[in-house]
């Protein structure tokens, strides 16, 4: 009788190695699928940012370009109505105006998306109260816009 029941519990200890060791497998697997799953949806995250980044630079840009056009010719009205001094100081405004468009145009995206990125890796816990506060400041903004 004891060989009988060494025997089965040598098939139970092996049936739960067996066990263990499958769950250890699947737990290996869920973690690189996760991890892979991760990875995939902060490339997409940070390749939408930078792209919606670049995209809102050409409109600011734009709309600075557009300033400054204007302002240059209300310097010129002005001038014809005999303000030459107080043209020159409109069209020195808008001359301010084209370059802070170039300045638009050399900013750099995708450094604020790798300064957010670095800040994120190097401070998780702030950073996941940051965007808690921020979620929930939106979401109070929703509710009020929409009346609740």
């Amino acid at each position: 009788m004891n060989t009988s029941t060494e025997a089965q519990q040598d098939s139970q200890a092996t049936s739960a190695g067996k066990v263990k060791q499958s769950a250890a497998q699947a737990a290996e697997q869920l973690a690189d699928k996760t991890e892979r799953v991760a990875s995939d949806a902060i490339h997409t995250a940070k390749t939408k940012a930078d792209e919606e980044a670049v995209k809102r630079q050409t409109q600011m840009q734009t709309i600075v370009r557009k300033l400054g056009r204007a302002i240059d010719a209300g310097s010129a009205s002005l001038e014809r109505d005999g303000m030459p001094g107080t043209a020159g100081y409109v069209r020195a405004a808008a001359r301010g105006f084209d370059r802070a468009a170039d300045e638009v145009d050399s900013f750099n995206p995708q450094n604020v998306t790798s300064r957010v990125e670095n800040f994120v890796r190097q401070k998780p816990l702030v950073a996941a109260g940051v965007l808690a506060a921020a979620g929930f400041a939106f979401a109070t903004f929703l509710n009020t816009r929409s009346g609740k």
